[in-house]
């Protein structure tokens, strides 16, 4: 319960409701203040009329009193509009005090709320703009990968080293295993070829002491020998054929797995390098949007941090 004076000069009482009770705040009137005023003086003229009686409204002035920054106030007002004349001045809750706040509505108060969150919204909305426009971020891509690449490049060249290194053994395992191979076969070519020469000058020596050296049945003899010594080194030839395509195959086996572990080592370098530029951008935004929330959040305490969120990066935030 508040005193007042009202319009008349008299004392009377407002509660929080806006609604006015006289003798000492006792007694309801079931007047609100701007009610209350018009009442009081139409029934006993403003403070400082002649006679009292009712409707004689004297100067504006003189209804003012000695309270000279209350009549400022409303001269003030009246020059901006906010009231036309002395009645709708004292209508909207004036007083020869000065204007008596009435209660807000519950529609004033939602909006005063919501003006005061707009405000407040508008206000972190100009700091982040203004810190962004003169703290720009900038991260030098171009330099970090510079940096993964020499970080990771020696790991992955020696990984693949090492694996070259045990496929090149394999390989010359194979080429000494294939230089063999074609040594023994020519070697049992050659063999093949003596023995079947012997043969022929023993059945030659046989049929020329029995005195059939010239008889058919030398020639028929010499002509089945060469024809078992041309089938056996064709039998040789198609053997060493066949396992020398078989280590072609296994050095192509060898070329193709070094191929394939070369492009693997090669995409989780590249992996290894992208990941290390995340990772230097990271730190980069760290080191960037750290003082900028240190100082929005000092500057803004109460704040939900939702305005933030429009201007810093998600992956910042969920750091």
């Amino acid at each position: 319960m508040r005193q007042f004076t009202d319009a008349a000069g008299r004392t009377a009482w407002v509660d929080a409701n806006g609604m006015v009770f006289t003798e000492g705040g006792t007694r309801p009137t079931y007047y609100n203040v701007n009610d209350w005023n018009e009442r009081q003086i139409k029934k006993y003229g403003s403070s400082g009329s002649s006679g009292g009686s009712s409707g004689n409204i004297p100067s504006v002035s003189a209804w003012f009193g000695n309270n000279t920054e209350a009549y400022r106030k409303y001269k003030e007002g009246k020059a901006q509009g906010k009231w036309k004349d002395i009645n709708d001045y004292i209508s909207k809750g004036g007083t020869k005090t000065g204007m008596v706040e009435r209660p807000k509505s519950p529609e004033e108060y939602a909006q005063a709320i919501i003006d005061s969150q707009e405000k407040l919204i508008q206000e972190e909305t100009n700091f982040l703009k203004d810190y962004l426009a003169k703290n720009p971020f900038a991260f030098d891509e171009l330099l970090a990968k510079q940096s993964a690449t020499e970080e990771y490049t020696p790991y992955y060249t020696e990984l693949l080293n090492d694996y070259i290194e045990d496929i090149n053994v394999k390989r010359q395992t194979i080429e000494d295993d294939k230089r063999l191979s074609e040594y023994l076969s020519e070697r049992s070519a050659e063999k093949t070829s003596r023995e079947y020469e012997q043969a022929i000058a023993s059945a030659e020596e046989g049929f020329a002491g029995s005195g059939m050296f010239f008889s058919g049945i030398k020639d028929r003899t010499g002509g089945l020998l060469n024809i078992e010594k041309t089938g056996e080194l064709a039998d040789i030839a198609t053997k060493e054929d066949y396992a020398q395509r078989g280590y072609g195959r296994q050095l192509g086996v060898l070329d193709t797995a070094e191929e394939r572990q070369r492009r693997d080592i090669e995409r989780e370098k590249e992996a290894a390098i992208a990941g290390g530029i995340e990772t230097r951008r990271g730190e980069a935004m760290k080191g960037y949007y750290t003082p900028l929330t240190e100082s929005y959040y000092r500057r803004f305490p109460t704040s939900s941090g939702s305005t933030l969120k429009g201007y810093v990066p998600d992956s910042y935030l969920m750091y």
